[in-house]
């Protein structure tokens, strides 16, 4: 699985190597496959970049598309 997280700069690399870590074992585990078959990339798009219609500016976005159509998001406040 190819999984891609959309997210606004300014995180550290532990921090994106430590949700990485997190995001493989727990894609490998659900999706029956082995953790070096998961890839995670990482795309920072500037907050002004988002649009996201009533939202509090407050809250953190991520999205996680995992090779799928469809796309989750997450908020994180």
């Amino acid at each position: 699985p190819l999984i891609t997280v959309s997210m606004y700069p300014g995180r550290t690399q532990q921090q994106k190597d430590d949700f990485a870590k997190v995001v493989t074992k727990s894609a490998a585990e659900i999706l029956k496959t082995k953790e070096d078959q998961v890839i995670v990339v990482f795309k920072e798009n500037p907050k002004e970049n988002w649009f996201l219609a009533e939202a509090n500016s407050n809250y953190l976005f991520i999205l996680i598309n995992v090779m799928t159509p469809m796309s989750k998001i997450a908020i994180v406040q």
